[in-house]
């Protein structure tokens, strides 16, 4: 755990990733459909980061997931928290909470989406940096660090099964192929019972998705996501 007031330093040097337009992704896709990203927000978004006044190199690879409204604005952010990141998982959820960046469309029309991201603070003998991407970092090993994650839309939390609540820590993986149909879901990590994983899973395959976007273009991935009952967040 860090302590200690945030300070604001200056960044060596920052890394953007997923920095597109809509043009780029609709110039390759014949489709209508575009993921939310986080395109000409991403300077002013990596610029508002703190470093945290301690001395030392860090490493620390942050994974969120957020709303993000029809007119591009970051909501509800949730951050996957451990005894190291509690600083850093503050700091990402203060600052991206109602940021506006560019939101999911389908048929021109704008959509809500549950949108993954992550952030990678890096402070090493060559400086400091801070690595921004659009995905939880599930398929960056095949797809790279630029990738946009699979987008699930639409309002569907009627449907959701409470049991999952209770249980609070369920982890879900589900192939979103390239025209963004689920299939092949499973409960990775988690104690349901059988039929609280079957309603889960029912629910996953459900639900209506923007597929996976690499190098501008649509394409099939895994999608893991966490569910359960989250923390309220709050602003810095």
């Amino acid at each position: 755990m860090l302590h200690g007031a945030p300070m604001r330093l200056r960044i060596s040097k920052i890394i953007l990733l997923g920095l597109i337009t809509n043009s780029d992704i609709h110039a390759n896709e014949p489709t209508t459909t575009s993921p939310a990203h986080f395109g000409e927000s991403a300077p002013s978004i990596v610029n508002s980061f703190e470093f945290p006044k301690v001395e030392g190199h860090i490493n620390q690879f942050v994974t969120c997931a957020a709303y993000v409204w029809v007119n591009g604005k970051i909501g509800s952010p949730i951050c996957q928290r451990d005894s190291e990141n509690e600083w850093f998982v503050r700091e990402v959820m203060g600052r991206v909470w109602g940021k506006k960046i560019s939101p999911a469309r389908i048929d021109g029309k704008g959509r809500l989406v549950w949108f993954q991201f992550s952030v990678w603070f890096q402070r090493d003998d060559s400086g400091e940096r801070v690595i921004l991407s659009p995905n939880n970092g599930a398929e960056m090993s095949r797809l790279g660090q630029s990738y946009i994650s699979a987008q699930g839309y639409g309002r569907v939390l009627a449907k959701f099964p409470l049991c999952v609540v209770r249980a609070n820590n369920a982890w879900v993986e589900v192939v979103i192929t390239a025209n963004g149909t689920p299939k092949d879901s499973k409960v990775i990590r988690g104690q349901l019972s059988p039929s609280c994983t079957n309603r889960l899973l029912k629910y996953v395959l459900s639900r209506k998705y923007i597929p996976a976007f690499s190098e501008n273009k649509p394409v099939e991935s895994r999608l893991v996501e966490w569910y359960g009952k989250a923390k309220r967040n709050t602003r810095m």
